[in-house]
């Protein structure tokens, strides 16, 4: 069996594992055509995820962790985004980003950094829930980091789309 198919398969493993022990019905799908680790589309209700951008997150910022703890981090964080009840819905999202593409104001372009990390900030919160109690201080270090550099990195999405 090739290496890729048994990452996928240590993956979605794993992701099964935490659907079953939380009683979570949501799909899962695998893409290998992204440069997140992994993404919650509001749309579809589905989580992608990409199995070997996972293992380069393990092997780049946690390579004493198991690739199915790394899973774990990453997984736990796109429910998150699943289960936010104040998660702005896609026409919020879109009006927000619209305006800000549209004027280029110093006013709308932050209002939509703003949006974008505060949803970045419940996905943490609220899927600290389904984290290991022993992986909790990492998961929590790993989105801090991923906050810090979540407004600039939707800051260059939105000026890459605009150029």
């Amino acid at each position: 069996m090739g290496t890729r198919l048994v990452i996928h398969e240590r993956v979605l493993k794993k992701v099964n594992l935490i659907k079953l022990s939380h009683n979570v019905n949501i799909v899962v799908d695998v893409i290998d055509n992204q440069s997140e680790n992994a993404k919650y589309d509001p749309i579809s209700n589905k989580i992608f995820i990409n199995p070997m951008n996972v293992l380069n997150h393990k092997m780049n910022e946690y390579p004493d962790l198991e690739l199915e703890e790394v899973t774990e981090l990453v997984f736990c964080h796109e429910l998150g985004h699943a289960f936010d009840p104040l998660r702005p819905n896609n026409e919020q999202l879109q009006a927000v980003a619209q305006k800000a593409i549209c004027d280029q104001s110093e006013k709308s372009v932050n209002d939509y950094l703003d949006l974008m990390v505060k949803a970045e900030k419940n996905a943490w919160l609220n899927g600290k829930q389904f984290v290991s109690e022993s992986l909790r201080s990492v998961y929590d270090d790993d989105n801090q980091k991923n906050i810090a550099r979540c407004r600039e990195m939707y800051l260059n999405a939105l000026k890459n789309y605009l150029t």
